[in-house]
């Protein structure tokens, strides 16, 4: 008896499979495992990153923004932590 040959769908790449949703899902609950293992990559990249916010809660002027990125730049050409100074200036003021 003759059979007819059945035309598999086209396959799905990992990033195409499934429900939108379910796979969001699955992705942040990877990355939250991640977070919280003593040496995962993300620990790492933290561990050895710092940033420095140049303003506080409200915001301030874009030209103002630059001119403190600037200094904080210059700061670590000089060798200093811009961090530490800005600390150290900020209890001088106290």
């Amino acid at each position: 008896m003759w059979r007819e040959k059945r035309q598999e769908a086209p396959r799905k790449g990992l990033t195409r499979a499934g429900n939108a949703r379910v796979r969001r899902g699955m992705i942040q609950l990877a990355w939250r495992f991640l977070e919280f293992q003593k040496e995962s990559a993300a620990n790492w990249f933290e561990a050895r990153t710092e940033t420095m916010g140049l303003s506080p809660l409200e915001p301030i002027p874009l030209a103002e923004a630059r001119e403190r990125a600037r200094a904080a730049r210059g700061r670590l050409l000089d060798g200093k932590d811009p961090i530490e100074v800005r600390n150290a200036e900020q209890l001088a003021e106290c």
